[in-house]
């Protein structure tokens, strides 16, 4: 089984009202007016498919994306999805001299987004996916 396909899109969820603090009645409301969420989109050849997403508040979410179609994709196209361990390993050394943890951490954390993809995934197949406390099994 190898991971024929790794996409992703980008929505802005708008929330209902700013948020203001009962001691600050006074001031404007503060506080973000939306989440952006990034979806990884993982298919393989077999036909199964996962799906993920990382949320970001603030500016990043274009970034996210962009890392995700130029500079992952490409890294684990023809990957078996199921080998979990070894799928994060390649990453992380993909993107360590940029800071892979805040990469996969930070605000604008892409690599779970992957993640998550790639643990549905496992789930999908009963647990057969590397970490069984992530993957369902």
């Amino acid at each position: 089984m190898k991971i024929t396909r790794l996409t992703a899109d980008h929505l802005r969820v708008p929330f209902g009202k700013p948020t203001r603090i009962a001691l600050a009645a006074d001031r404007p409301p503060i506080g973000p007016e939306a989440v952006d969420l990034v979806l990884v989109h993982l298919e393989t050849d077999t036909g199964v498919s996962g799906l993920g997403f990382a949320s970001v508040v603030g500016a990043g979410a274009g970034a996210v994306r962009s890392l995700i179609d130029t500079e992952l994709s490409p890294l684990v196209v023809d990957c078996d999805p199921r080998d979990t361990d070894r799928l994060l390993s390649k990453v992380e050394a993909r993107f360590r001299a940029v800071g892979f943890a805040g990469l996969a951490e930070g605000e604008a954390g892409f690599a779970l987004g992957f993640l998550d993809a790639l643990f549905d995934f496992a789930s999908f197949l009963g647990g057969e996916g590397g970490d069984e406390n992530e993957s369902g099994g």
